[in-house]
Order: C-alpha cells, then sequence, then structure tokens
C-alpha cells in the first residue's frame, strides 16, 4: 500500500470491510439456525462445537467491525489537510486491520467447508 493513500480510498476500504464483515455475520447466524434444525442427541458434541465457534467468530467480527470505526473516525480527525493524505501511522493501522480481516475471511472460509461437511455427515 503506498504511503499516499488518501482518506477517501481508506473510507471506502473501511466500508467495503464492514460490509463483507456483516454478510460474514450473517452467513454465521444462518448456520445457527441450519445446526439448530440438524440437532439430535446424536451429534451433540459436534453441534457444542459449531456452536462455541459460531459464537467465537461473531465476537471477532464485532471486535474487528469496532476497529475499523474507531480507525475510520481517528482518520477523520488526524487527516492532513494537505492533499488529504492519511498519517503514516494511520496508514501502518489500517494495513494492520486489513490482515486481520483477511485473516476473518479465511479463518470463516475453513468453518463454512467444516460446517457444510458436517451437515451433509448429518
Amino acid at each position: 500500500m503506498q504511503n499516499d493513500l488518501v482518506t477517501i480510498e481508506v473510507e471506502g476500504q473501511h466500508l467495503d470491510w464492514c460490509n463483507e464483515l456483516a454478510n460474514l455475520n450473517d452467513q454465521l447466524l444462518n448456520y445457527e439456525n441450519i445446526l439448530m434444525e440438524i440437532k439430535s442427541p446424536k451429534n451433540k458434541k459436534e453441534v457444542e462445537h459449531f456452536q462455541n465457534q459460531f459464537f467465537i467468530q461473531k465476537n471477532i467480527i464485532a471486535k474487528l467491525k469496532n476497529d475499523i470505526k474507531r480507525h475510520d473516525l481517528s482518520i477523520k480527525r488526524e487527516k492532513s489537510e494537505a492533499f488529504d493524505e492519511v498519517p503514516r501511522e494511520d496508514l501502518n493501522y489500517h494495513e494492520n486491520v486489513g490482515a486481520k480481516v483477511e485473516d476473518q475471511f479465511k479463518i470463516c472460509e475453513n468453518l463454512k467447508k467444516e460446517f457444510t461437511a458436517f451437515v451433509h455427515a448429518s
């Protein structure tokens, strides 16, 4: 990412990330509904595993969305008036949050594969 990234680009990425994280959260809610439909005494252990995973991932998503919103406010307060550039410290934080968001997408994709396999086996 270049140091000359402007505030509007960062704000756009924040919006994209928040929308994608909201979609992930919605998927997890759908998975929870499916899990309740296929729950039985035979698969109690697996159901508890997925309930825990969904809970953990939803909490991580909420924290990431909060971090993004906090960073967005920080950038709006601290932006350089000259050329609307993002300060270097904020750019580093932005890159770090972006990496966490990408990691979350990968984790949820793996969880989706694991859950899909479980549903098909049930």
